[in-house]
C-alpha cells in the first residue's frame, strides 16, 4: 500500500487552520517539520 504524498498532505490541510497548511513548511523549523513528515509519512520535498 504506497501512500499518497499529496492525499496526505491534503488530509493534513484539511485538519488544520489554514495558516498552517504544509504549503508553509519551508518555513518551519526543522524539528517541527521532521515531526510532520514523520508524523503524516511525507517524503521531504528538496
Amino acid at each position: 500500500m504506497s501512500l499518497d504524498p499529496d492525499r496526505q498532505v491534503n488530509k493534513f490541510n484539511n485538519s488544520v487552520p489554514s495558516h498552517t497548511k504544509l504549503v508553509n513548511t519551508q518555513h518551519l523549523p526543522p524539528k517541527t517539520y521532521h515531526l510532520l513528515t514523520k508524523t503524516y509519512h511525507l517524503k521531504p520535498t528538496t
